[in-house]
């Protein structure tokens, strides 16, 4: 339990999750669960594994995940990837 398939946390996964929320305006919940990924990331030192435990934080699966880093930056970019071009202009 906790792993990988089974209950285990995945960056890609939970950055899209987060991006969701920021774009409805549900920023404190998504910032905290942002706080816990980039924790869990530097606990690792930057390896951007494919998943982590749920207990322990400890990475697990494949390490260099580019989709994992994407899920970073998705979890603390939020919405400003799904805004329209015509609004980009109005985040900057």
């Amino acid at each position: 339990p906790g792993q990988f398939h089974n209950g285990g946390l995945w960056p890609v996964w939970n950055g899209l999750f987060l991006a969701a929320l920021k774009k409805y305006g549900d920023n404190n919940f998504a910032n905290n669960i942002a706080t816990s990924i980039e924790f869990a990331v530097a606990q690792n030192e930057f390896e951007f594994n494919e998943c982590f435990d749920a207990a322990t934080g400890k990475g697990c699966g494949v390490k260099h995940c580019a989709w994992s880093a994407a899920g970073v930056l998705l979890a603390e970019g939020g919405s400003i990837f799904f805004s329209s071009p015509q609004n980009l202009s109005d985040k900057a």
